[in-house]
């Protein structure tokens, strides 16, 4: 686990799974709650974009999504980014970034 923004979280690309409670590195069946990481950003490997959406609206995209496992989004724009991806995936793209939001997928 580690801490960001003064929240205790899975470690990027890490997902929480909720029958367990605690981090798991690979998830079969993804969720429909997430785990929400202020001012961090992974960078790029957009897979769809929206704008002038809000963040739940951008979760339901997700979700409609097999392949979603999370989202940036940025509050101040309505900006919706679904990502197929994972930090893990591409640790040197994830990073902190003021004003955009990661919410990941948890595991069931």
């Amino acid at each position: 686990m580690s801490c960001y923004s003064g929240q205790c979280l899975c470690g990027g690309g890490y997902f929480f799974s909720n029958s367990q409670s605690v981090c798991v590195q690979n998830c079969s069946h993804h969720d429909d709650s997430y785990l929400h990481y202020k001012d961090w950003d992974l960078h790029g490997y957009n897979a769809n974009i929206f704008a002038n959406v809000n963040a739940s609206t951008c979760a339901s995209f997700c979700n409609q999504r097999a392949t979603c496992v999370l989202f940036s989004y940025v509050p101040g724009y309505g900006s919706c980014y679904l990502k197929e991806v994972t930090p893990q995936d591409f640790p040197g793209d994830w990073r902190a970034r003021p004003g955009v939001d990661v919410y990941q997928r948890t595991c069931a």
